[in-house]
């Protein structure tokens, strides 16, 4: 008997050994895709119910995850799994659950004066922020003073500021100011 074109369900036992084949087809079954946003902390993640999935694949085939692009993260790959084998449990059901971990990135912001810098102005270097993660709420740091002059404000054309506060995009951010000579008319 051929046992890859005649399948073989009953017979007579004949009066001789009698040797059955018979071949196992692997079944479709399902795996899950998680995608985990970084919170602003850098503590914990947040599951992306949106683009999270789930799909089939045949038990004992290797898989991997679709990567996405999110603005302002990127794919943490040592705590990702991206891929794996389909396994079941003892129910048949699939197990395989595959992890992307998305962390925000990070950027400066600065502080800087342009035009001629006035003698005696107050260095700036303790108002910048570095390693800024995407999405933090911020607020523009206060005008520095300098007896006899005024300060112009501080100007940015890196992100948008909403009464003296802008949330972290995904780049750094410079802020210029300048001091401006003071004139009292008498």
């Amino acid at each position: 008997i051929d046992v890859d074109t005649n399948i073989v369900t009953s017979f007579d036992m004949p009066n001789n050994d009698v040797l059955l084949r018979g071949k196992f087809t692997p079944n479709e079954v399902d795996y899950t895709v998680n995608y985990w946003l970084q919170n602003i902390e850098g503590s914990e993640y947040t599951h992306d119910n949106v683009n999270s999935y789930t799909k089939k694949a045949l038990v004992g085939e290797n898989v991997g995850a679709d990567g996405r692009n999110y603005d302002g993260f990127h794919l943490n790959r040592n705590t990702s799994n991206l891929s794996g084998k389909v396994v079941v449990n003892a129910l048949g059901e699939g197990t395989l659950v595959l992890d992307l971990y998305y962390d925000r990135l990070t950027h400066n912001v600065t502080y800087d004066y342009y035009g001629e810098l006035v003698d005696g102005a107050p260095d700036l270097s303790g108002r910048n922020s570095y390693n800024v993660r995407y999405g933090t709420p911020l607020n523009v740091e206060a005008k520095p003073e300098l007896s006899g002059y005024s300060f112009d404000g501080w100007y940015t054309n890196t992100t948008t500021v909403n009464d003296g506060a802008f949330t972290m995009p995904a780049h750094d951010v410079s802020f210029l100011g300048r001091f401006v000579t003071q004139y009292t008319v008498t």
